[in-house]
């Protein structure tokens, strides 16, 4: 019997504009990666700039969906990328479902920025996000969600040294991934910050453009996730992962901050990787 992969994508579904996982399948099919949707939850649009979205639960959908998957013989899942859960019981149905999925596993704790945890979540869903994570190959954390992840309620300095202690607390909390922190504000430009499984620490600065880029952590571990599943090692999967997220934010830059409200421009970031 000839097997089927496919990647699993689990995280939040907009239905306006280009957001997480629209943003992700996008990205994943043009590279040509096979992919099994969860949407963990259904929005009419994200939750910044456009007051509050209307929201559809998709718990009973989702248990009947990956009973349904189960039952089919010829198909496999080939590495795992996860965004916004929401939930800490969807994280526990989630970690049953990634004992039975074959490497990378790519967890982005999705759970705060600028310092705070995102309104609706608690620290019993940060504690929760530490146990989840004991199953990622990567993560890709920003500065506040690796804060969270090494225990620290309030985020420490941004500094090198700062990167290798909280390292090494997310190690002693279990979490043996590695380790990708995003939009890192290091020697005077924004760095991205990547450490292996030895702990070797490595820095890729990236081109600061002004202004929020909304959807550009969502695109960025697509991206990872991609480079990593057409071979690359992790350093160049990042780096690749770096360049290709500029040619978007670059695309977008030009656009008025309302209008970035939808997500990233991606066409010529698709474009780019249909030809390569």
């Amino acid at each position: 019997m000839m097997m089927t992969s496919c990647t699993l994508v689990a995280e939040d579904f907009s239905a306006l504009g280009q957001i997480s996982m629209v943003a992700a399948l996008n990205v994943l099919q043009a590279f040509g990666i096979e992919t099994a949707a969860l949407p963990t939850t259904l929005l009419s649009t994200q939750t910044e700039g456009f007051k509050t979205p209307v929201r559809l639960a998709t718990d009973d959908w989702l248990t009947s969906a990956i009973g349904h998957w189960q039952s089919i013989p010829d198909l496999q899942f080939k590495g795992a990328l996860i965004g916004y859960l929401g939930s800490i019981d969807l994280m526990q149905r989630l970690s049953s479902l990634l004992k039975n999925v074959t490497s990378p596993v790519l967890i982005d704790p999705v759970m705060a920025d600028r310092g705070a945890l995102y309104p609706g979540l608690s620290s019993d869903y940060a504690a929760q996000m530490r146990a989840f994570c004991q199953q990622a190959d990567v993560i890709t954390p920003n500065w506040t969600e690796l804060c969270l992840l090494a225990g620290y309620n309030k985020p420490l300095t941004a500094t090198l040294t700062a990167f290798k202690q909280m390292v090494g607390e997310v190690r002693s909390n279990g979490i043996d991934a590695q380790v990708v922190a995003t939009g890192v504000h290091l020697e005077g430009q924004e760095q991205t910050l990547v450490t292996d499984r030895d702990d070797d620490v490595q820095m890729i600065a990236v081109n600061h453009y002004p202004g929020h880029f909304f959807g550009a952590g969502d695109t960025f571990a697509a991206l990872l996730m991609a480079n990593l599943l057409t071979g690359h090692d992790l350093y160049s999967a990042v780096q690749n992962s770096c360049e290709q997220l500029e040619i978007a934010i670059q695309e977008t830059s030009s656009y008025p901050a309302e209008r970035r409200r939808y997500g990233l421009k991606l066409g010529k970031l698709l474009a780019s990787i249909s030809k390569s």
